[in-house]
């Protein structure tokens, strides 16, 4: 019920899955809506279940003082000869927000679990801000009426609680946006220095080792360590290659969508 994991267990294995789900039929479950209806009643209560560990797990984060960024997101609907037609918001729902509170959670259990067997991983760092860097957003606050506490804005806590104001006062998330323009990036080290945004200790990336080198090479250091065979070598390397190339990529779909 606080959110925190009661125990941390990772062995080789493999999922079996019991279903294979859209966002928009696991959202008709939270909704209670008429397409859930077509869902076996086991998955409805599992989903159920498993959106009350969603709420327990988010408000634990919250507390500590995560930065949670409602920015909007663009979606571009083509034609059959892949020509744009328009473009139209990407709303998260809630279905979206318990699968990312559940990755989350798995992320920093397997983060502190590296740390406790002293094993070297691929960690998911983030650093607080530079006072400077948010001078820009003084103004924007006073105009906005939110009180805000500047020296301590290298706390996530209250940071933290700039961002809920922000969610009354700026709908379009353009202070939002110059917000997450004046923090640093996150980005890929085998050191672990914490991760800002999330306020946690701890992260990594662990879920998705079929599209992200660095989840893989964290599940290769978890094989390293099983199979006592030692760290994997060159992490430094790795950490700099993997950086870089996820801003090449967060560049290129930018400009996707803006030629589009």
């Amino acid at each position: 019920t606080d959110g925190k994991p009661q125990d941390i267990n990772i062995y080789p294995s493999l999922i079996k899955s019991a279903a294979r789900l859209t966002y928009e039929q696991a959202q008709s479950v939270l909704d209670n809506t008429e397409e859930a209806a077509d869902l076996p009643e086991h998955i409805r209560k599992l989903i159920v279940r498993l959106n009350r560990a969603s709420g327990c797990i988010r408000k634990e984060r919250q507390g500590r003082g995560c930065l949670e960024l409602e920015l909007p997101e663009a979606k571009v609907l083509v034609d059959e000869e892949n020509r744009p037609v328009t473009i139209v918001r990407r709303d998260r729902i809630a279905a979206h927000k318990l699968i990312e509170d559940l990755m989350i959670a798995a992320n920093e259990s397997v983060a502190s679990y590296l740390l406790v067997k002293s094993t070297p991983g691929m960690f998911r760092i983030h650093e607080p801000p530079k006072a400077e860097k948010l001078k820009p957003l003084k103004k924007w606050s006073k105009r906005l009426g939110i009180k805000f506490d500047w020296k301590r804005a290298d706390e996530p806590a209250t940071l933290g609680n700039f961002v809920a104001q922000l969610q009354e006062h700026d709908p379009a998330g353009v202070v939002q946006m110059l917000l997450l323009q004046s923090l640093p990036q996150a980005r890929y080290s085998p050191e672990n220095e914490g991760h800002f945004g999330l306020g946690s200790e701890a992260y990594l990336h662990f879920t998705s080792p079929i599209r992200r080198y660095p989840d893989l090479l964290v599940h290769r250091a978890l094989w390293q360590m099983w199979k006592k065979k030692g760290p994997i070598e060159d992490l430094e390397d790795h950490a700099r290659n993997t950086s870089s190339k996820e801003r090449r990529a967060v560049s290129a779909e930018r400009d996707v969508t803006q030629l589009m």
